[in-house]
């Protein structure tokens, strides 16, 4: 699950590189700038929301309620 995540977030983060690197050069070269960072919180909330999910199938079974050390 962790290795899926893992790829998700750089499968997802990846295309916006190239623009972030762009936007970096010009404010290092002090020309003004704009940059869209909206696309920035997707990742993290689908890498949450997952890993909450895995969490939660893993305490609550899909069996039933397990709390016992067998």
């Amino acid at each position: 699950m962790s290795l899926l995540l893992s790829s998700l977030v750089i499968v997802l983060l990846r295309p916006g590189l190239h623009e972030a690197a762009y936007y970096g050069r010009q404010l290092a070269d002090g020309l003004p700038g704009t940059f869209n960072s909206s696309w920035l919180l997707y990742p993290p909330v689908v890498s949450t929301s997952a890993l909450l999910f895995a969490m939660v199938l893993a305490v609550f079974k899909p069996r039933g309620w397990v709390w016992s050390m067998t």
